[in-house]
């Protein structure tokens, strides 16, 4: 769901000429790529990795 919301949250953010606008959807991806990094970070290595 995460990596959908970031999606959707970049390219809305590209085409936002609204200042303030764009800062909040920038908020909000550092918000849902932050968790996401911490779901990767958390995420046990795999023997190849």
């Amino acid at each position: 769901m995460n990596f959908e919301r970031w999606k959707h949250l970049s390219a809305l953010a590209s085409r936002e000429r609204d200042p303030e606008k764009l800062t909040d959807l920038a908020r909000e991806l550092n918000i849902v790529l932050s968790e996401k990094t911490q779901t990767v970070d958390s995420r046990p290595l795999k023997a190849s990795e």
